[in-house]
C-alpha cells in the first residue's frame, strides 16, 4: 500500500469468504502463527462466513482497501450452554505485505468495539510466544498473560510455547 492509501474495517460479506479463506491458509503457511496447518470449514465458519446473520453473537471483520483484502478478525463466543457465555475468544491476522501499518491494530480496536457492544465481559487470546510484535499489541491494548503451555506448538524446525492472554471489558 502506498501512504495515501485509505483501508476501511467492516463486518465481512458471504462475498469475503474466499479472500478470508485464502488469507487464513496463507498465514498458516507461514508456520509461525496459527496453530493449525490450513483451514478447514466447521459449523461455525459455515454460518459466519456464508450465514452472519444466523450467528449475530459472532463477528467477522475485515480489513479492505477498496476490494484490495487486507486482513481479518473474528470473536467467536463460548457455547450459549456453556459457564463461559461471557467470554469470547479472538482471532486475528494481516497479510504479510500488509503488516506495519497499523492494520492490526484497527482491527483489534473494531474487535474490542464491538465486544463491548455485545456485552461481552472477557476476550480471549492464544498466541506463539515467538510472535512478539503480536505480544506487543495485545500488551498495549491491555491484554495480561494467563498462562503458557510450553511446547503446546511443534513446527518444522522447533517446539513454540502457547501464551494465553486476556482482557476483561
Amino acid at each position: 500500500m502506498d501512504a495515501d492509501a485509505v483501508f476501511t474495517i467492516r463486518p465481512a460479506h458471504p462475498n469475503d469468504a474466499d479472500a478470508i479463506i485464502t488469507g487464513i491458509n496463507t498465514i498458516c503457511s507461514e508456520d509461525g502463527a496459527f496453530y493449525i496447518t490450513h483451514f478447514i470449514l466447521s459449523p461455525p465458519w459455515q454460518q459466519v462466513l456464508y450465514q452472519p446473520e444466523a450467528v449475530p453473537d459472532h463477528l467477522l471483520a475485515v480489513a479492505v482497501d477498496g476490494q484490495q483484502f487486507l486482513g481479518s478478525c473474528r470473536l467467536f463466543p463460548a457455547p450459549a450452554h456453556s459457564l463461559s457465555y461471557h467470554v469470547v475468544e479472538l482471532g486475528i491476522f494481516v497479510l504479510p505485505k500488509y503488516r506495519r501499518q497499523g492494520i492490526g491494530r484497527l482491527l483489534l480496536q473494531y474487535g474490542l468495539d464491538w465486544a463491548v457492544d455485545q456485552k461481552f465481559e472477557k476476550v480471549t487470546l492464544g498466541v506463539f510466544a515467538s510472535n512478539k510484535a503480536a505480544i506487543r499489541l495485545y500488551t498495549e491494548f491491555g491484554f495480561i498473560k494467563e498462562g503458557c503451555q510450553q511446547r503446546q506448538i511443534k513446527t518444522a524446525e522447533e517446539y513454540v510455547d502457547l501464551i494465553w492472554m486476556a482482557r476483561f471489558l
